[in-house]
């Protein structure tokens, strides 16, 4: 009994280097990934609004080096918000519109098989378009301070991670502002 039980441990780190195989995919220097992504919350959750259209994402991710990544994406959401009471009585519900464009840079951790951990910063404009369906209400923007269009940009910060299913597809998770607090989606290797 002892015989066999040295042996099966002699043998077994050579069973599991027989079941290994080669990583479905790497990610490296020179690939150029599309993604696009649906973002789990909507843009303004405190308001706990209601989405017309989930927030969307889009974009190109290119591994200029191992560790290191640029990125461009544009990204939309619509979003309603529950009927609101002013204090002067006027009823109704705001409807917003964003839309962000921007780069990102990232540095990634790729030494795990079909992983890819990633953090980096992200340079955004944001367009915000509000509007409501009340009169009253629209009268009432300017004293709120609500103007119905208007742009800024942002520096912001994000996480996230990847794997790779084949050598063409990978899924993702993000997390950091933008369109949506967290993101899931899909990549295609080009």
């Amino acid at each position: 009994m002892k015989t066999f039980t040295i042996a099966l441990l002699c043998f077994c780190p050579l069973f599991l280097l027989a079941q290994y195989t080669q990583p479905t995919r790497i990610f490296e220097k020179g690939q150029i990934d599309l993604q696009s992504a649906v973002g789990i919350f909507p843009t303004y959750l405190a308001d706990k609004p209601e989405s017309v259209l989930p927030p969307v994402h889009i974009g190109l991710r290119w591994m200029v080096a191992d560790p290191f990544s640029v990125s461009i994406f544009a990204a939309y959401s619509t979003s309603r918000s529950r009927e609101v009471l002013s204090f002067d009585s006027a009823r109704g519900r705001w409807k917003n519109q964003t839309l962000f464009i921007g780069i990102e840079n990232g540095f990634h951790y790729t030494r795990i098989d079909n992983w890819d951990f990633y953090g980096g910063f992200s340079l955004l404009y944001q367009h915000i378009h509000v509007d409501t369906d009340s009169p009253k209400l629209k009268r009432m923007m300017p004293l709120y301070g609500i103007k119905a269009r208007r742009g800024k940009m942002a520096l912001t910060a994000y996480i996230g991670s990847r794997f790779a299913l084949s050598s063409h597809y990978s899924v993702f998770i993000d997390l950091g502002y933008g369109v949506s607090l967290l993101r899931v989606g899909v990549g295609y290797r080009l």
